[in-house]
């Protein structure tokens, strides 16, 4: 199956890939690297179920930067006929965030508190609304990243920059901390943030990628 890149997005993952690299890498890296969340385009096929013109994610790659792609039914996901295609390239670490989440137990009515308001971030603040969770604090540095975030579900906000984050949640929620904490940055501070803020017997997520 011939495929050619319509969008890509960059995931934190390629940031560090980018600018420290693994131990096992070479500069320059191949070819496309390190671009791994790509939404494409069927250009020829020689599979009954991918027909030219079909729009398609492509899924466990890292090459996205090709224009052009030769893969197998195996790579590929089915996009709706209809909707942005940049849009629908958020399916892709909407899927890992959603894996994530399923490992959760029921978290019905309980306080949760998700630290990094990116894309990932509002995204986990969007699953716990709809799973149903209680109090929501959402953490970041950007005053803009927490409006969003309200629109996804956080019924509080605490802006890094203008309050120690820790005490502020636990003010929320009346001197205790949060029964689930995500931390989705990736930064050894954070790490740390979300260690020191889960109350005693809470939950942890971690998502955010550190550097390594």
């Amino acid at each position: 199956i011939l495929t050619k890149t319509a969008y890509v997005s960059i995931c934190g993952s390629d940031w560090y890939t980018v600018n420290h690299g693994r131990d096992y890498e070479v500069f320059p890296l191949p070819v496309g690297r390190p671009i791994h969340e790509v939404s494409e385009v069927v250009v020829e096929s020689d599979d009954p179920d991918f027909k030219p013109g079909d729009r398609v994610l492509d899924v466990g790659y890292d090459g996205g930067l090709k224009e052009f792609h030769l893969r197998t039914a195996l790579q590929l996901v089915k996009l709706p006929a209809d909707g942005a295609l940049e849009d629908l390239l958020m399916s892709q670490p909407l899927g890992v965030v959603l894996h994530a989440a399923r490992k959760w137990p029921s978290l019905l009515g309980a306080s949760a508190a998700v630290i990094g308001q990116g894309s990932i971030g509002q995204f986990f603040t969007a699953i716990l609304k709809m799973q149903g969770a209680g109090p929501t604090i959402t953490i970041d540095k950007e005053d803009s990243r927490l409006t969003i975030s309200r629109k996804m579900g956080a019924t509080h906000t605490v802006n890094a920059t203008k309050e120690e984050p820790i005490q502020a949640v636990k003010n929320i929620l009346g001197g205790e901390g949060p029964d689930m904490v995500v931390e989705a940055c990736g930064l050894e501070d954070t790490y740390n943030m979300a260690i020191d803020m889960a109350r005693k017997g809470g939950m942890m997520t971690f998502f955010g990628l550190p550097k390594y």
